[in-house]
């Protein structure tokens, strides 16, 4: 069911205004819980493609950048082929179904912003070269596995036969104020992400993604962090949609504040939209989105093309 109607035509010179991207944690795509395993139930495709192309019935032409927080694995079927475990219900699919534009989906689990202008595993091409002047609307949403931010923090978190007490080890200070300071680059080159996305869509709407409330305040098993690491890693959560942020707001772009349409569904909430430290196969990836997560984000993404 479409939550809006088709974007409608508009003239070239005025396209929908331009952005950048961001992203999120504990591999927020994939980094700190390994490559994900293909589920029995997911639909591997034969023959391995770069890209998830969906036809919008001649509807605006739409093409997501991103890391797995935008890939989605295991929400619920995933494509295997290639190795970026895209879902076939995750926010891209959603918005481009809400706006009846045709997607083509580069969104690659573990992916970072060099991934945009270099190949980032076999077969998989830059993710920029799914941007040309026929788009209309370009979401950007990376950034977490930058620097190893949040596998960092995690560490080993996630992968099976792990300890919870193995992911226990507290964050120094100084490796928080090192992290901190990775993220200040993380905005320069969020910001360069953007800019390449205008010029090389220079009618489309380029809207900077940002990441989920993932870690709040309170401990829970789902999430096996010492209550030092835990603060540490909420911190750096907010700083790093702050870098998502600056980056937008540097290349012109628009930012979706994904923190606020997310807020008290963090992984130890009692409503969690984001796994805990263990994969689901039929739901999620290790400290990845659910699927009530990726209707969040298509909802926001959705306002912020019509604001």
């Amino acid at each position: 069911m479409r939550l809006l109607p088709p974007l409608p035509p508009r003239p070239r010179a005025t396209a929908l205004a331009g952005g950048l991207a961001a992203a999120l944690l504990l591999s927020g795509c994939g980094a700190g819980t390994g490559t994900p395993e293909p589920a029995p139930s997911s639909a591997p495709s034969s023959e391995p493609s770069a890209a998830a192309p969906a036809d919008g019935s001649g509807g605006p032409s739409y093409v997501a950048l991103g890391d797995s927080y935008t890939s989605a694995p295991f929400v619920p079927q995933t494509d295997v082929a290639g190795g970026c475990f895209r879902s076939d219900d995750n926010y891209p699919a959603q918005v481009a179904e809400a706006l009846g534009a045709r997607l083509t989906d580069v969104s690659c689990a573990g992916a970072d912003t060099s991934d945009v202008r270099r190949p980032q595993l076999d077969g998989v091409p830059p993710q920029a070269d799914a941007l040309g002047p026929d788009a209309e609307l370009v979401t950007v949403s990376m950034g977490g596995n930058d620097g190893g931010v949040f596998s960092t923090l995690v560490g080993q978190c996630g992968r099976p036969g792990v300890a919870a007490t193995d992911c226990s080890r507290p964050i120094s200070a100084a490796t928080e104020s090192r992290l901190r300071e990775r993220l200040g680059r993380t905005a320069t080159d969020l910001a360069r992400v953007l800019r390449l996305a205008a010029r090389r869509a220079p009618d489309a709407r380029v809207l900077a993604v940002g990441y989920p409330v993932i870690v709040a305040g309170d401990a829970c098993d789902a999430l096996p962090l010492s209550a030092a690491s835990q603060a540490a890693a909420a911190r750096l959560n907010t700083e790093l949609n702050d870098a998502v942020r600056t980056a937008a707001r540097r290349a012109g772009a628009t930012y979706v504040d994904v923190a606020a349409a997310t807020e008290g569904h963090d992984i130890c909430a009692e409503d969690p939209w984001v796994n805990g430290a263990t994969t689901d196969q039929q739901r999620a990836l290790a400290f990845h989105p659910f699927a009530a997560e990726q209707r969040a984000v298509a909802e926001a993404v959705v306002a912020a093309v019509w604001r």
